[in-house]
Formats: C-alpha cells, sequence, structure tokens
C-alpha cells in the first residue's frame, strides 16, 4: 500500500494536498473530482482548474494502464519560483519558452511502477487514436517530467501549471 504522504516534503507555508486512490476503471474520473474540489477550495484561477483536471486525469489513467499499481498517490502543491532550480534535475524536463516565471501548481502522480519503465516521449502526431496522453500534458504544461519515487518502487510523472494562468 502507498502511503498517501506527500511526494515533496512542503515547506512552511505552502499549500499542499495529497490524495490516494485505488487502481479501478472510476479512479481517473474520482481523480479529476478531487482535484477541482481542492482547487476550489484554494480559489485556483478557472484556467487553471480545468487544465489541472485534465492533466490529473492524463497522468492516472497513464499509471491504471501501464503499471500494475493495486493504488496511485496525487499531489497538488503550489511551487514557488526559488524551489524549481533544485527540482530540474529529477528527471527528463520539457521547458516552454517565455515560460511564466511566478507561483505554479504541480502535480504529481506516483504509481507503484510494476511496469518497470519509464513513460515515453510524447507522440508526435495528434491524431493518432491512442498514446495522446503525455502529448497533451506536454502541450498544456510549463513543464512536466518524470522521477523514481523515493518511497521504495514507482514511478513519480509531474507536470506544472502557471498559477495566475494556464497556458
Amino acid at each position: 500500500m502507498i502511503p498517501s504522504a506527500p511526494l515533496i516534503t512542503p515547506q512552511t507555508g505552502e499549500r499542499c494536498a495529497s490524495f490516494e486512490l485505488a487502481a479501478h476503471p472510476g479512479s481517473a474520473a474520482q481523480a479529476r473530482r478531487l482535484t477541482r474540489a481542492q482547487l476550489d477550495g484554494w480559489s485556483a484561477p478557472e484556467e487553471t482548474c480545468e487544465a489541472a483536471t485534465l492533466i490529473v486525469s492524463e497522468l492516472v489513467t497513464n499509471a491504471l494502464v501501464h503499471t500494475g499499481s493495486r493504488h496511485i498517490v496525487c499531489e497538488l502543491r503550489e511551487v514557488e519560483p526559488q524551489e524549481r532550480g533544485s527540482r530540474q534535475a529529477l528527471g527528463p524536463l520539457k521547458r516552454a519558452s517565455g515560460a511564466a516565471d511566478g507561483v505554479r501548481l504541480r502535480i504529481a502522480v506516483r504509481d507503484e511502477g510494476q511496469c518497470g519503465r519509464q513513460p515515453a516521449s510524447p507522440r508526435q502526431d495528434p491524431h493518432d487514436e491512442h498514446g495522446r496522453g503525455l502529448f497533451l500534458v506536454s502541450a498544456m504544461s510549463l513543464s512536466w517530467g518524470t522521477q523514481e519515487a523515493e518511497q521504495g518502487s514507482g514511478l513519480v510523472v509531474w507536470a506544472e501549471l502557471s498559477w495566475e494562468e494556464a497556458r
């Protein structure tokens, strides 16, 4: 069982929430509802809420489809500009040109990593019937990447959105 502790220890005063989901077909919908409720509680901008619910849905779906995980942990966290520099070495990273340097929302999804491989790079053909999840995550986020989970086996896939406005 995956503990529902934060994936990254928050600094004092930061907003951070995490929730654990059992791996079943309704988990992506549940993740969307929980994400939306949390961001509404934080008074997040509407564009950020919409982008975040889509991204969390894609990341949870990928964890369900591509791993043998029994549980998935999702985390929502504010990330201050000075924190991002220390996190860039955690895994593959996509940077948007001209990205805002303000507060960001970091979405992270941790699986139990039963498949033993990193997610594939986003496909270039947006007309593919399958495999568009990371393409959408890449297009909608300022940055995204992966890292091995600190607590045992597993993989964390994360994405960052601007808090002020979505892309």
